[in-house]
């Protein structure tokens, strides 16, 4: 019997791990990407060693073993952890994601697709049945979710060797929801970046200021311009997810809301969307430990957008450095944990 044939809309994490799943089993996958060429949305590029459950990234894909975490409020530093171990990877996540479309039949770059009552639209043809199609968007998918954040950032080149170049840097500011960034890739490049909900003109003149000021970001040289983008931190959209056709990766609202992680969650809704295809098993269902996860980080984050600053920067002054790295890597109740936090501290009017 024939292999089904999928059609994916976009090209980025969730879609081309999708289709390296399943075109590992033989099914042809044809992958259409309204963009120039994959992986050009700004992110940090970090993903946490846990991935490795999900996909083994090559070696030669990996700029920087992650082996410790420095957190900042308001430029102090409160925090710092660093272990032998590997805690997570800073990927080059356009080569990745070039990897894992290898396993594609065709892939098809600034096309501009859509999915109408009777299937998958392109340039006015009907192209497939919604039944084959798997929706991959990203946030330029028309029914992602509209709960976002902005992002911006930019690469920097160092003329020596970066002090610590395993180790990432979180700054957080009492005075906006979201936080600076600051990852080493290799020895001599880092990117930086800021996102939260502010809009795309306060926060690019945020990057600028933090460029000037932070003592290793000040020394770099832009390799390229800054770049931004929206960001969705909704928490999983279940209907999108296990609807015909499915959504998967940040356009169904897999990120973690708190982190603004994404990468992780998509390759895995890539690999679960093929099983919950061929089991019949509803997706949400598949991922249901993740979609929890992320719905918490989403209470969570609602409570801090409507929090004064100085109760804000009082729980993070007070958040153990485990806990904040627990909490980015999403392995724990971040509800719990702030309610832990919160009862040790004394009133604040």
């Amino acid at each position: 019997m024939a292999k089904a044939e999928f059609h994916v809309i976009g090209a980025g994490p969730a879609g081309a791990a999708f289709t390296y799943f399943a075109g590992l089993k033989g099914y042809k996958v044809n992958v259409y990407e309204m963009l120039p060429a994959p992986g050009l949305k700004p992110c940090g590029w970090a993903v946490p060693r846990k991935v490795d459950e999900i996909l083994k990234i090559p070696s030669e894909l990996i700029l920087t073993e992650i082996r410790g975490f420095r957190i900042y409020l308001d430029g102090r530093l409160v925090g710092e952890r660093r272990e032998s171990g590997v805690w997570g990877y800073i990927v080059n996540k356009p080569l990745l994601i070039r990897y894992l479309l290898e396993q594609a039949e065709r892939v098809e770059y600034r096309v501009r697709a859509h999915v109408g009552r009777q299937g998958l639209i392109i340039g006015g043809m009907l192209k497939a049945e919604s039944s084959s199609v798997v929706v991959a968007a990203g946030n330029l998918w028309s029914d992602a979710p509209r709960d976002r954040i902005y992002a911006v950032q930019v690469l920097l080149e160092f003329d020596k060797r970066l002090e610590d170049p395993d180790v990432v840097e979180i700054w957080f500011d009492s005075g906006m929801v979201g936080y600076y960034w600051f990852f080493p890739e290799g020895e001599k490049r880092a990117r930086v970046g800021v996102g939260g909900y502010e809009e795309p003109q306060s926060l690019l003149e945020r990057l600028e200021r933090f460029l000037r000021e932070h003592p290793k970001a000040k020394l770099g040289t832009r390799v390229e311009p800054i770049r931004g983008s929206y960001i969705v931190v909704s928490g999983p959209q279940q209907h999108l997810m296990d609807g015909i056709p499915p959504v998967i990766g940040e356009a169904a609202g897999l990120v973690y809301p708190i982190s603004g992680e994404g990468i992780r969650p998509a390759l895995e809704s890539g690999k679960k969307l093929l099983e919950a295809l061929e089991s019949g098993k509803p997706l949400s269902k598949l991922m249901e430990k993740t979609v929890s996860m992320m719905m918490r980080q989403k209470k969570l984050l609602d409570i801090v957008k409507r929090a004064p600053s100085r109760l804000r920067a009082a729980v993070l002054e007070k958040l153990p450095i485990e806990a904040s790295i627990a909490l980015a890597l999403g392995d724990v109740d971040p509800l719990t944990v702030v309610r832990k936090v919160l009862s040790r501290l004394p009133l604040i009017g």
